[in-house]
């Protein structure tokens, strides 16, 4: 019939023009998407999201929409936090120093993740803060620790890594184990040191400050806290 046919076609042209309008979106979707992650900073928190998100199958197993993979691959600010077991560390030294041939690294490790850290070849800034939760820090071999970053420099040279370390009590600081903070930075990375302290200076959104308590070295940022009990903690406002 005359008349149903031009519905019918009608429809075609109706589903075409859709397809059309679906596929811009999705293209302006993933051009915003790649700008954001190549303007933003990206902070991990542990060692099982960094292997995630640089791994290079991800997309395949379904933790990462394969539209977004691009977006991952062009990421260049990233912040690594890792507060480790103290064995942790031990498992790394042990590795970086040929100690032992029984230990295997695995996908969650940091020896690991830092090679594949090598994908992200847009990657421009690397900040590292490190903490231990069981033990004193004195106790990590920070040479060996930090010496996949080497060879992630060696590979990425316009990469910037930065450190950000526990202090260590100078009585305590073994120049063969730990890089002395007065001297030459070594030549693939810069560090500072901080204390570590569970009280930080909190801004509520009332634009007054009191001193809250949290995990030592839980994140690299500071944000505004709940002030809906306020009142209740006035005694700890900081004027």
């Amino acid at each position: 019939m005359p008349g149903r046919g031009r519905c019918e076609e009608c429809s075609e042209e109706s589903r075409r023009e859709m397809l059309e309008i679906v596929g811009v979106c999705k293209r302006g979707d993933i051009d915003i998407i790649n700008f954001i992650a190549s303007q933003a900073r990206v902070c991990v928190t542990n060692l099982r999201t960094l292997s995630f998100l640089v791994d290079a199958n991800a997309a395949q197993k379904s933790w990462i929409p394969p539209h977004l993979s691009s977006a991952v691959r062009g990421i260049r600010y990233l912040s690594i936090v890792l507060n480790l077991l103290m064995q942790e560390y031990i498992e790394i030294q042990h590795h970086a120093t040929h100690t032992t041939s029984t230990w295997i690294p695995n996908p969650q490790s940091w020896l690991l993740s830092c090679r594949t850290l090598m994908r992200l070849h847009r990657l421009r800034t690397l900040h590292v803060w490190a903490a231990c939760t069981d033990a004193v820090w004195s106790r990590v071999h920070e040479r060996a620790f930090l010496s996949p970053l080497r060879t992630l420099r060696t590979n990425l040279p316009s990469l910037a890594i930065q450190v950000n370390l526990p202090s260590i009590h100078s009585a305590l600081l073994d120049t063969q184990r730990h890089f002395p903070l007065h001297t030459t930075q070594p030549s693939y990375l810069t560090f500072t040191r901080r204390a570590l302290s569970p009280h930080h200076a909190a801004q509520t959104r009332k634009g007054t400050w009191r001193v809250e308590r949290v995990p030592a070295y839980s994140a690299p940022v500071l944000g505004v806290v709940d002030d809906s009990d306020s009142d209740e903690d006035s005694d700890s406002d900081v004027s």
